[in-house]
């Protein structure tokens, strides 16, 4: 694939999927977009208060257009939000356009990584019970990404392995 390439994170919340990408997209030498970034930009609101204010169903549309908002982006990284792999509508969207790279990271260390994270809904990590179930139903749907990484790995030795695996993915 080459011209219009496209790498698509997918993974929990906590994963490292915003600043891998990112790491990623300058070292490829292509453009990076944090779909949840993107939303809060075009909304002039964070996702918390979408999630509060308008709730999950409202969010999950918002974020259906941002990743269809990339169509036209070539040489890209997109940033995906923890959900959007859930739909069927979405993964084959994204299949259809590029490849999905799964951050797969245990449930103890997302627990960590989520503890105090002012930009994380509430609800989602409020009760352990709901965030395993929640943690699992996820896992089911991101298995069907293309690719599956070790995303408990050290960010900059998971990018330097990304950047080897698809330095020439966007080459014209």
């Amino acid at each position: 694939m080459s011209g219009s390439a496209r790498l698509f994170l997918v993974g929990f919340m906590g994963a490292g999927k915003s600043t891998v990408g990112a790491r990623l997209a300058q070292r490829l030498g292509g453009s990076h977009v944090d779909l949840d970034l993107e939303i809060e930009r075009q909304e002039q609101r964070t996702i918390a208060e979408i999630f509060a204010r308008s709730g999950e169903s409202r969010f999950r549309e918002l974020e259906a257009e941002a990743l269809r908002q990339t169509e036209n982006l070539n040489k890209l990284v997109v940033s995906c939000g923890g959900g959007i792999f859930e739909s069927a509508a979405n993964r084959s969207w994204i299949r259809s356009r590029g490849e999905a790279l799964w951050l797969d990271v245990p449930l103890a260390l997302l627990r960590r990584r989520l503890i105090g994270g002012e930009l994380r809904p509430r609800w989602l990590c409020a009760d352990s019970v709901e965030l395993r179930e929640l943690y699992e139903r996820r896992r089911a749907s991101y298995a069907l990404a293309a690719h599956r990484l070790d995303g408990s790995a050290p960010v900059d030795r998971l990018v330097d392995d990304l950047f080897e695996r698809f330095c020439g993915f966007f080459v014209d």
